[in-house]
């Protein structure tokens, strides 16, 4: 089994350390609010007004997001050691059931795959009942660049009753040879 980081459930981060560009991304942010407080203060040698504080909203926004994607990531991680053992391959992904996306996990064995969405519980579909694959590189408005690509299954309705479901993973060369061999879907 092979995990591969990197996919954060909304975003795709290039780089291998994450934590690392979180970290430094809200050290830029507090350096940003410093100076702009010591600057404001030098200007009018008082505490700056509440127009200089809405010009600060949207590096606080960016922080919030950040942070948010953190907690996204850690769940993930979470959920992801609650999958049973035995998978070919289990990767962070983007799920499509219905009308929400949302966060989770994909593992396929050999007999079924394994979708695990973070709020709802897990797809089992089996590899023989998937009729047909079909990949997007664009899919419910939102970009699959790279390395990235999002596969909708089509499955009976006794497998799962949400017309569409589906799920974007970062590495799909792997997990196209993986779903393309054991089902014969086209």
């Amino acid at each position: 089994m092979a995990d591969k980081p990197g996919f954060w459930g909304v975003w795709v981060v290039p780089w291998s350390h994450p934590y690392r560009f979180i970290f430094y991304v809200l050290v830029g942010i507090c350096l940003l609010l410093a100076v702009l407080l010591v600057v404001g203060y030098l200007a009018w040698g008082q505490v700056p007004s509440i127009t200089l504080w809405w010009s600060i909203l949207p590096a606080s926004a960016l922080a919030v997001a950040l942070l948010t994607s953190f907690g996204v990531r850690l769940l993930v991680q979470k959920v992801s050691k609650k999958l049973p053992g035995g998978a070919l391959l289990r990767s962070p992904c983007v799920v499509v059931y219905g009308i929400w996306e949302t966060p989770g996990i994909v593992q396929i064995s050999p007999d079924r795959l394994v979708i695990k969405p973070l709020l709802r519980r897990e797809f089992l579909v089996p590899l023989r009942k998937i009729s047909a694959i079909r990949e997007h590189r664009y899919y419910n408005g939102r970009p699959y660049w790279g390395r990235t690509l999002f596969f909708e299954l089509t499955v009976p309705q006794t497998v799962s009753n949400e017309w569409r479901l589906g799920f974007g993973v970062e590495d799909a060369e792997r997990w196209r040879k993986l779903l393309y061999a054991p089902t014969g879907a086209v």
